[in-house]
């Protein structure tokens, strides 16, 4: 039961909702974020990206509960530096990459784990469709485990290329589709939500008193378990429903909006 603003674990996705790469994080946001936690609120990430690629972009941020990150790969603590668990792509998936790259040589590849991303390199394949910088590696120099492997497709065919994909017979691994243009293989059963309802159930946080806002379909889960889910405008039409509030665009700070209209309901914490 909420009865003060302590009382609130607010978990936010990140791209899309929290802030985009490349224009940042809306002030409105973080200076919401500062408020909410000064005044006894709990703040935490629930992302699909890796740990390496979240730590420069939410800098200053104070993250005080565990995150999820990695589309629910692992638990993250920014308390500890660490993260207190993570489910890795079994190693057959491997061989499903290799598979799936020798009939799609129009995709381009993020080979991602603990220890950062990395841009898969081979004669004819795509490489420059990120918008950073990463290192390269070869189907030869794989060095697993890794948490994730996400495909860049063109965005007009994402949406067939999922479907394809999902279809196929490969235990051990789901897809999902985290961005327009991305695809992500994951290990089996693993999504933001089970994640989420692990780590509330460890930390005996009441689903009630959890608050989501999200925008994309790797979002539809915490959509359906949250206790308060709410999305930016953006987010696909049939996943709305699925919202108790949806708020305005993302870079007009919704998270803010968000924060604000918590405010308005509930006190901060006792002294």
């Amino acid at each position: 039961m909420i009865q003060t603003l302590s009382d609130i674990y607010l978990y936010s996705d990140i791209d899309g909702t929290l802030g985009i790469a490349g224009l940042g994080i809306p002030q409105r946001n973080r200076q919401a974020i500062a408020r909410f936690v000064e005044k006894g609120g709990h703040f935490a990430l629930c992302t699909g990206r890796g740990i390496t690629n979240i730590k420069p972009f939410v800098e200053g941020l104070p993250i005080n509960a565990d995150s999820v990150i990695g589309n629910g790969c692992a638990v993250y603590s920014f308390a500890e530096d660490r993260a207190h668990s993570v489910t890795y792509i079994p190693p057959q998936g491997e061989d499903y990459l290799r598979e799936i790259l020798s009939q799609h040589r129009e995709f381009g590849v993020l080979l991602i784990n603990e220890e950062g991303y990395f841009i898969l390199k081979e004669e004819g394949r795509p490489d420059q469709c990120f918008s950073r910088e990463f290192p390269r590696r070869t189907l030869e120099e794989l060095q697993g485990p890794y948490y994730k492997f996400l495909f860049v497709v063109p965005e007009e065919d994402a949406q067939q290329v999922y479907e394809e994909l999902k279809s196929r017979p490969y235990p051990g691994v789901d897809f999902v589709r985290s961005a327009l243009t991305s695809i992500e293989m994951l290990p089996h059963g693993v999504s933001k939500a089970s994640a989420f309802l692990k780590l509330c159930k460890e930390q005996n946080i009441p689903i009630e008193n959890t608050v989501f806002i999200g925008d994309f379909y790797n979002d539809r889960e915490m959509f359906l378990s949250a206790g308060f889910p709410t999305c930016v405008g953006t987010t696909p039409e049939d996943l709305k429903p699925l919202c108790k509030m949806v708020l305005g665009p993302c870079m007009d700070g919704a998270v803010a909006d968000l924060i604000q209209w918590l405010e308005e309901r509930y006190p901060p914490a006792k002294a």
